[in-house]
């Protein structure tokens, strides 16, 4: 079978203390090969390298310092018929997702955000809007796996037409793990799901806090809540891990985590139209953590990932099947939504 590789670079090892072990070793090789013959073993696919000096650096995309942040040049991606990509080791999971979730500091508050792409030394990450709102709206420190903190910034060119989602970059001449996406957009009730994120309490025996937990998707909607959420799941998400990836069994990501279970208040099921679900269906809504389907990212700022940030099999978009679960009713007003 094909592989996926990252180059994943050198990194001081005293810089990774807060890293599992298994993520420690992958950011601390020292040649392109070791990278290629670790990253062999996490994760595997078809006909899909990904590797430091495979995007070259755009004259748009510079220092923070210096110039307006810009978006990469448009690329799309090759598409694959090829067949799908094996299931990788939970173990393997949370060693990736790990070096792919970032902390995003807003104020006195933090969040969780994802690294999506990396274009010359400048890294682009995707958070939910809600967890900047406590920010000062120019400046966002994000913590990456080494434990340190880049000053980012906002970019405010995107509209996502009122998608709880914001983009951040900044910059930094190390080398760090871009996530790969789920082009395929195969969503399914009933497969397993992996999320992740820093939690902004937690009992984690990890340095960083950082937490991964496992469950599975519960519920698709073919209309969305406010905010764009419409993938419930099981997974515990807790106040904190706003912006971190949600995983298939394949490495690749699927959604955004944002939306907590039992909110303390409000209505947060409201569909995007307007309209309301039956009481039944909102309770058994708020038993579940709810995500942003990565396909709604890729349809505002898709052109901000570069061609191999994709997974290439079995490339399509899926229509929305309406599901008879979501049956609308007469609207409330407008809830307030606490995360």
């Amino acid at each position: 079978m094909a592989r996926r590789t990252f180059l994943l670079g050198a990194c001081a090892g005293s810089l990774l203390i807060g890293l599992s072990a298994q993520a420690v070793h992958l950011l601390n090789l020292d040649s392109q090969a070791q990278a290629e013959q670790t990253t062999e073993s996490i994760v595997k696919s078809e006909n899909l390298t990904s590797d430091a000096g495979a995007i070259s650096p755009n004259p748009e995309i510079r220092n923070p310092a210096t110039s307006p942040l810009s978006a990469p040049p448009t690329v799309e991606p090759e598409t694959s018929t090829s067949s799908a990509i094996e299931n990788l080791p939970t173990s393997q999971l949370e060693a990736l997702a790990e070096l792919i979730t970032v902390k995003v500091f807003s104020g006195q508050n933090s969040g969780s955000g994802i690294l999506i792409a990396r274009q010359g030394e400048i890294y682009t990450v995707v958070t939910n809007q809600h967890v900047l709102v406590f920010g000062d709206g120019s400046s966002y420190p994000v913590e990456t796996p080494d434990g340190q903190q880049h000053p980012a910034e906002v970019i405010k060119t995107v509209n996502f037409n009122g998608n709880d989602l914001a983009l951040l970059q900044f910059h930094s001449p190390k080398i760090y793990v871009p996530a790969v996406i789920n082009r395929s957009f195969s969503v399914a009730e009933g497969q397993t799901s992996f999320a992740a994120g820093f939690p902004i309490e937690t009992h984690s025996t990890h340095p960083r806090g950082f937490v991964f937990t496992e469950g599975n998707i519960s519920l698709l909607s073919d209309r969305s809540f406010g905010g764009g959420y419409e993938i419930g799941y099981t997974n515990d998400i807790q106040k904190g891990m706003s912006g971190g990836p949600v995983l298939n069994s394949q490495g690749e990501v699927i959604a955004i985590n944002g939306m907590h279970a039992y909110p303390l208040w409000g209505n947060p099921y409201v569909f995007a139209d307007g309209s309301a679900a039956s009481p039944d269906l909102q309770a058994q809504f708020s038993e579940l953590s709810w995500a942003i389907p990565i396909q709604t990212f890729m349809q505002f700022a898709g052109q901000f990932l570069p061609a191999n940030a994709f997974s290439t099999v079995g490339v399509q978009t899926l229509p929305r099947v309406p599901n008879p679960k979501f049956a609308p009713k007469s609207a409330p007003q407008s809830p307030e939504r606490i995360w």
